[in-house]
């Protein structure tokens, strides 16, 4: 248990990434000739961390030993706030950084000496690092242009830009002029900052917006994602048609470009990012996409072998939420017959699209009886998960729990 305590996940991960952002601030080839220096001059021997903090230093010239200590010897990593004060210079404070934005005595206190790395309009390609040694830092910077900050997503911690900054920042995420880390760093940020309540919904929405024409799998994904939280959050009968006509807007470029049919040069990344962009334009209500689905899943009940496995889920799912209770009764049948939990699970999950509280409950009490022990998890997450099984789901929970517990346990 005390070694489980120790050596534990943040160990290992946040370890790794201040490692990893204390070699790109000294330079990966600085990092290595000091981490050779130090392997060699305690080979066969005991050393502690400070021995390799000061072979860095001697080799980079910079104050390494200093640096880390503020990120091994306390909790958390900060947020670093960014404003123009005027057209040439940018303010940097920082605080501690909280999932859930809250901010007690002791957390104001604590800072760090961070390396910060950025890029700007004026010279895209030219990188440059400042040590941050206070809660505040001034940087030379036009306010006329745009403002990465963390460039190569390198650094330990967030980063808030005030809204008109993050407006100048739209146009180089359209453009892809930041490469993909930089633009899909800035989405996890604000997003983050968002949920957090260090930044406006608003500001989350707008860097949202930028990614109308993007085209990486990892980018795309997380753009969905992003969707499907703030729809979750703020989703009311009012609202969700918005978002959904936004969600439309944001992925009909990238629907265009890998399109339905799987072509020879297709990779494994083209392929899932087809069935993720389709299976969220059809959630999202595109007529073209749902009325492609419903044939599709025509000629599959005619013949399986028409339909790619990558491909099931966003036809299936729109072939139940935009059919009747002909779909419903062809996945129940696929789902008995079929040998393969995958498309079993597949099965389940789409039959949880059914669009009404009398079909929710028929899907509830299907699965109850009809689904693996295992499989019962995906029921009751999919019936939650629709708009209309909320309340459902939970009342179903409550008068089940007793049988549940006796049957599994």
């Amino acid at each position: 248990q005390e070694v489980n305590e120790i050596f534990d996940h943040i160990s290992y991960y946040k370890g790794a990434s201040v490692i990893r952002m204390l070699a790109n601030y000294l330079s990966v080839e600085s990092f290595q000739k000091g981490l050779a220096v130090y392997l060699n001059k305690f080979k066969y021997r005991n050393a502690v961390t400070v021995d390799l903090w000061e072979a860095l230093e001697n080799e980079s010239g910079k104050p390494v030993a200093a640096t880390m200590s503020s990120w091994t010897k306390q909790t958390g990593y900060p947020l670093l706030s960014v404003s123009s004060v005027d057209s040439s210079t940018v303010k940097i404070t920082q605080q501690r950084f909280l999932s859930d934005g809250s901010v007690s005595e002791e957390d104001a206190a604590v800072s760090w000496i961070v390396p910060v790395g950025y890029i700007s309009g004026s010279a895209p390609e030219d990188k440059k690092y400042v040590l941050m040694e206070d809660k505040e830092l001034s940087v030379s910077a036009s306010s006329s242009t745009w403002l990465k900050v963390n460039e190569g997503q390198s650094g330990v911690y967030r980063v808030c830009y005030s809204p008109e900054m993050y407006l100048k920042l739209m146009d180089p995420i359209r453009s892809q002029q930041l490469p993909t880390v930089d633009r899909l760093g800035l989405l996890m940020d604000v997003m983050a900052l968002a949920r957090a309540g260090y930044a406006p919904i608003t500001s989350a929405l707008d860097i949202l917006a930028a990614f109308n024409k993007e085209i990486d799998y990892t980018c795309v994904s997380n753009v969905i994602s992003s969707l499907h939280e703030i729809i979750r959050v703020f989703g009311t009968a009012e609202t969700r048609p918005v978002m959904h006509k936004f969600g439309r807007e944001l992925l009909s470029h990238v629907a265009s470009v890998v399109g339905w049919e799987p072509k020879s040069t297709d990779g494994h990344v083209t392929s899932l990012l087809r069935a993720a962009v389709l299976n969220a334009l059809q959630e999202f209500g595109d007529p073209a996409t749902i009325e492609t689905c419903k044939t599709r899943f025509a000629g599959f009940l005619k013949d399986p072998k028409s339909l790619p496995a990558d491909l099931r889920v966003p036809v299936y799912f729109a072939a139940v939420k935009n059919g009747g209770q002909e779909e419903v009764d062809a996945l129940i049948r696929l789902h008995d017959e079929s040998d393969l939990n995958e498309e079993k699970v597949r099965c389940i999950r789409a039959l949880g699209e059914v669009d009404s509280e009398e079909r929710l409950k028929a899907y509830l009490e299907w699965g109850s009886t009809n689904v693996k022990p295992q499989d019962l998890l995906y029921v009751m997450h999919c019936a939650a998960s629709n708009p209309a099984g909320h309340q459902l789901a939970w009342d179903y929970a409550k008068a089940n729990w007793g049988n549940w517990i006796a049957k599994y346990g």
